[in-house]
């Protein structure tokens, strides 16, 4: 008979805390990050608690705070895998990829401590020889361009998925011939993945850590009750795209500007195009602004500080009396947060989206009572958005002094 989850945290508490006491060495405070301390403590106290009630043994809290934390870390890790395990859940503990069965169907993401995944989705692990970070980033680039393959609602079947062919720079001989491995451990051909060149190159990308001063105690809270409704009409003008034939595309493809039309990733970006595609009537568009997707991913929005072009599946959308990269990511949100008024392969109707309302922050008074404009420019009602609250708000997030 399987074990309750209250039992394998009881037998897993006894073990680890019978293992520290009989430990000469402990983990000391400065070793354990974060918040563990406090919330170990607090585990404790409300699995004694349990305990009590049950007549079953307790942990001794006259112990150090960082043993306790160590005790409760051994604890939660072994209940972890037991409950996996007895789920049916898949977990490792090694660095990996995981990519998506459904829902974002192919979309591959690096996991550096490893993962518990679902029927969801699946693991995908190297050779220990060859588990590195730089290894894993480089294939999780190369394996997303596969994504578009599980559009339209199909999913990643593992068969399928692991019969894929992917490019992949390959090792050579000091002639500059293929190297070919007579084992063909990785290719019929006998190729050899180049695992140094990979590995190279993601260290010779720009990769410093960010860091931030801004604290997320210090954000301001949002009353969103107190908010009032705008019709984005009032707010912004829309633009439509241009529609970018195959032709085209291929005559015009450059590097100096992004032509977005309405992806879900990359910022809405579909190509790079050159600076001669505004003979064929395209306009460098208005920034900041913001791109919005017209179908496939209707609704969603980009913030854009760089002259763009738009496609047919994209609108910009440019605030009337705002040139503020802050305040535009701002209402980025806020609009899309409308999204789910577009699925199942609706569509946007500029007309209609005008119409849409959203709720904002409203300036105040010195009293406190809300300000009216009397020219009624932003409602009906003479309500006027807080654009210095908007901006004051994303600056103040964690990592918003790196913006």
């Amino acid at each position: 008979m399987a074990r309750t989850y209250e039992e394998t945290i009881y037998d897993a508490t006894v073990d680890a805390v019978n293992d520290a006491l009989a430990q000469p060495v402990l983990p000391t405070p400065d070793e354990i990050k974060g918040n563990i301390l406090d919330n170990s403590r607090n585990a404790v106290t409300m699995y004694n608690s349990i305990a009590q009630q049950g007549a079953k043994w307790k942990v001794p809290m006259e112990l150090e705070t960082y043993q306790i934390a160590y005790i409760m870390l051994r604890v939660h890790y072994i209940a972890l895998i037991e409950t996996t395990e007895s789920m049916g859940y898949t977990y490792t503990e090694k660095p990996c990829l995981t990519v998506a069965r459904s829902g974002s169907a192919g979309f591959v993401s690096f996991q550096i401590n490893g993962c518990v995944v679902g029927d969801s989705a699946k693991i995908l692990l190297l050779d220990d020889c060859l588990a590195t970070t730089e290894h894993y980033v480089f294939l999780q680039s190369i394996l997303m361009a596969n994504k578009f393959k599980y559009t339209y609602g199909r999913k990643v079947t593992e068969k399928k998925y692991m019969n894929d062919l992917i490019d992949l720079p390959i090792q050579h001989n000091a002639d500059g011939t293929p190297f070919i491995d007579v084992n063909k451990k990785y290719s019929d051909d006998g190729y050899v993945p180049d695992w140094k060149f990979m590995e190279n190159y993601i260290k010779s990308l720009h990769h410093k850590p960010l860091t931030t001063t801004n604290k997320s105690e210090n954000v301001p809270q949002l009353d969103v009750e107190k908010w009032k409704e705008f019709y984005i009409g009032k707010l912004f003008n829309i633009n439509r795209g241009k529609t970018l034939s195959s032709e085209n595309k291929e005559e015009f493809i450059g590097d100096d500007y992004s032509c977005i039309n309405g992806g879900s990733v990359n910022n809405g970006e579909l190509c790079k195009m050159s600076e001669e595609l505004q003979e064929m009537g395209f306009v460098l568009q208005e920034v900041p602004s913001l791109s919005l997707s017209r179908v496939g991913n209707a609704g969603l929005t980009f913030l854009q500080t760089e002259p763009y072009y738009i496609a047919d599946n994209a609108f910009s959308l440019v605030l009337k009396k705002q040139k503020n990269k802050f305040v535009y990511l701002f209402l980025s949100t806020c609009l899309n947060s409308e999204v789910f008024k577009y699925s199942y392969g609706r569509t946007i109707s500029s007309e209609k989206y005008m119409l849409t309302a959203i709720k904002l922050p409203v300036q105040h008074n010195a009293d406190g009572t809300i300000f009216i404009d009397d020219k009624h420019t932003y409602s009906e009602e003479g309500y006027v958005p807080d654009w210095q609250f908007m901006e004051d708000y994303i600056k103040s997030l964690p990592y918003g002094d790196r913006l």
